[in-house]
């Protein structure tokens, strides 16, 4: 797979739906990532705050990078076995951050925490996570 990551952005997502999103990940290492991302007029309602699925889908992917850290230069994948989303406030069209903690688990399920936050601090949604580690496609 070609590496398209922006030199801006250290990791690549490796995920096509996030990048058509523009997704970026800020930071990445064992049992945390911080992601961010500038939502467009695309990934708005008809009331003018973010959809509630883009918020879904970036504490889900939040939640699952952190406990996918590569190791040994190895990327895993996780499926999603459990997202419980709590929506706190609305987010408007200004950059929204994400931080994913692993809390806990084991080799296959892990457990994460994910929360969405505004340029002013505000908190806009949280998540609790289950996740299931796939195993490590070969390169053949």
């Amino acid at each position: 797979m070609p590496d398209n990551t922006p030199a801006s952005q250290p990791y690549a997502l490796e995920n096509p739906f996030l990048e058509s999103l523009d997704v970026v990940i800020e930071e990445w290492q064992p049992d945390l990532v911080r992601m961010s991302l500038v939502p467009q007029a695309a990934h708005v309602n008809n009331t003018g705050v973010v959809q509630g699925g883009i918020l879904a889908t970036l504490l889900d992917a939040a939640g699952g990078y952190a406990g996918l850290f590569p190791e040994n230069g190895v990327r895993r994948a996780a499926t999603t076995i459990s997202l419980n989303v709590n929506y706190v406030s609305s987010a408007h069209v200004e950059p929204l951050q994400v931080v994913g903690r692993r809390v806990g688990g084991g080799r296959r399920v892990f457990f994460s925490n994910a929360e969405i936050t505004d340029n002013q601090g505000r908190l806009i949604a949280t998540a609790q996570a289950a996740f299931r580690r796939k195993d490590p496609v070969s390169a053949s």
